[in-house]
């Protein structure tokens, strides 16, 4: 008796950590992918996809030409800064 519950016992206090190792439970904090960027060509204002679409891939302000931005390395987000 006194071997089924202690086998009870410890069966239930990994429970949590069989939960949180489970490959499902990984992939929900990949990172979402990063919507395109356009950025003016005269002011180097940076504004979205659908704002740049909008307004004809031309800014409003100065009448710049509006250029999609290459997407930043996915690796080392701050440029690989060392403190």
């Amino acid at each position: 008796m006194k071997n089924l519950v202690l086998v009870t016992g410890l069966a239930l206090s990994l429970l949590p950590l069989a939960a949180t190792a489970s490959p499902a439970h990984h992939a929900a904090k990949t990172p979402a992918k990063t919507a395109t960027m356009y950025q003016c060509q005269k002011c180097h204002m940076k504004v979205s996809a659908a704002t740049a679409k909008k307004d004809g891939y031309k800014d409003p302000m100065d009448g710049g030409k509006l250029m999609p931005m290459p997407a930043a390395p996915a690796g080392k987000p701050m440029g690989d800064m060392k403190m």
